[in-house]
């Protein structure tokens, strides 16, 4: 059965949760719910994406500070 539904392919291609389970590590479930989201919009839209979604940038700075605090970008890399 799981040969048919390719389970063995769809974890090999599933998206790492590293980062969530680091910033969890780091500063808890909430925080890193916020984080990740943040996370996501940069890699989605890019580094200037405040720009273009008119997102605060004393909140973008800020949450950039923690990802790179927490080695979040260094996971990218």
């Amino acid at each position: 059965a799981l040969k048919k539904l390719q389970f063995e392919e769809a974890v090999n291609n599933a998206e790492s949760n590293q980062a969530l389970v680091r910033l969890i590590e780091c500063y808890g479930v909430k925080t890193a719910q916020r984080l990740i989201g943040f996370h996501s919009m940069v890699k989605s839209y890019g580094r200037d994406f405040w720009q273009v979604l008119n997102y605060p940038k004393r909140t973008y700075d800020g949450n950039l500070r923690l990802c790179k605090k927490a080695g979040v970008w260094a996971l990218d890399k």
